[in-house]
């Protein structure tokens, strides 16, 4: 068993992978990424089967279980339709490479979670860091307005290389820690985080936080 801790009526979920887990079909946009990739490796790694969404599909290597297409993030309708079939969509998208990233995070998202709601597809989103204030913000006040979508935002302080330590808990954005508190993490730490989440959904509809 995974062992919860209780705080009032927030949950502070010890992550651990020990059961046995359903293997799924995933799409991961921005599967090239610093996020993306770490992301991508975490599925491969469980055995998922992997559909990676990228602008410039000879920028991810070939691995088995592993699919590449190319996408324009911000052409909602034909993105649904690439989502069909997929239990899940997890998004790395970071707007990096266009001209005002951060306006393009924010707009791409956007066009990702009405896809992923056309669709039907399940939404995990790899927020950004909490420092980043803003978009994280206009992200979620979307995301609560939902009512259909079965959705995840999973945040975190910053993300630097480094070892995957599997020692990290999700809990509930603003329970443990203000936004300045919230320490750096390894984004193999936090691609592990990501992805048990994507099969425990213990925070649907929710904007987790990995931390140590």
């Amino acid at each position: 068993m995974i062992p919860e801790l209780t705080c009032s009526q927030n949950k502070t979920v010890e992550v651990s992978s020990t059961e046995e887990r359903p293997l799924l079909k995933i799409a991961l946009i921005g599967a090239s990424g610093f996020v993306g990739s770490a992301l991508r490796a975490e599925l491969l790694g469980r055995s998922h089967s992997v559909t990676a969404l990228v602008r410039h599909a000879d920028e991810v290597p070939p691995a088995r279980q592993l699919v590449t297409a190319e996408l324009d993030v911000l052409k909602s309708d034909s993105l649904a339709e690439q989502l069909d079939g997929h239990d899940a969509v997890i998004s790395a998208f970071s707007g990096r490479g266009y001209d005002d990233p951060r306006a393009c995070f924010v707009k791409g998202t956007l066009s990702i979670i009405a896809a992923a709601k056309r669709s039907g597809t399940r939404l995990l989103l790899a927020g950004p860091p909490l420092s980043s204030g803003g978009g994280a913000q206009v992200l979620l006040t979307s995301l609560e307005t939902e009512k259909t979508l079965d959705w995840t935002l999973v945040g975190t302080g910053s993300l630097r290389s480094g070892a995957r330590t599997t020692r990290v808990r999700l809990v509930p954005d603003g329970h443990l820690f203000s936004r300045d508190e919230v320490p750096w993490i390894s984004v193999e730490d936090y691609a592990y985080a990501m992805v048990e989440e994507l099969e425990r959904r213990a925070h649907p509809r929710r904007h987790a936080i990995v931390t140590y």
